[in-house]
């Protein structure tokens, strides 16, 4: 009974959340501002990614105390390929880092990489846990559908992140001179 009552309760709150209005926002970099708008039907991942970048979410930064701040500002691009896309949300920007805690990702078997410009939660290699690390891709990747979230889409300044990947990087395919992510915005 308890699993019938789980199965409907997270049915009906992921319906009431794909009937929600999208979240829309600005990603500004060095490169110049990514709109985006984000799939309300990953609740928890949209939850988490606006929180840190509104800086209302405790995290714990590259220091180890709480973070007050908005978590993604001034964040660089930790990896960048113009057949991979563009990685941010490690706070030592390694892509070993995350903000302190990691929690389950919703339902990735749902996420289509069909074409350029969807944001998906990037995750270490064979964990389906999350933290605050996304990517934004370049290209179509069908090679990743059912194994990454994708939690939103770019509206706007796909050229800025394809400027982005196509920086010159080192061995690790990190931007050899830094981009930053200087602030997320929202509507």
């Amino acid at each position: 009974m308890k699993s019938i009552l789980l199965v409907l309760t997270l049915f009906f709150s992921q319906l009431a959340a794909a009937q929600a209005p999208p979240i829309l926002g600005r990603i500004i970099t060095d490169f110049g501002t990514i709109g985006f708008k984000l799939n309300m039907t990953k609740p928890a991942t949209v939850e988490n990614f606006v929180q840190l970048a509104k800086g209302e979410k405790k995290y714990i930064d590259i220091d180890g105390k709480k973070g007050t701040k908005p978590y993604y500002n001034g964040q660089i691009f930790y990896r960048a390929h113009p057949d991979l896309g563009i990685f941010t949300g490690c706070p030592y920007g390694t892509g070993r880092g995350f903000p302190g805690y990691m929690f389950p990702e919703e339902y990735p078997q749902d996420s289509k990489f069909d074409r350029p410009g969807l944001m998906a939660m990037a995750k270490p290699k064979g964990s389906n846990q999350v933290g605050s690390q996304f990517f934004i891709t370049t290209k179509a990747m069908p090679y990743l559908t059912g194994r990454y979230v994708v939690f939103g889409e770019v509206t706007s300044g796909l050229d800025v992140v394809e400027r982005i990947a196509r920086t010159p990087i080192d061995a690790t395919m990190k931007p050899k001179k830094e981009v930053h992510v200087k602030t997320i915005e929202f509507d």
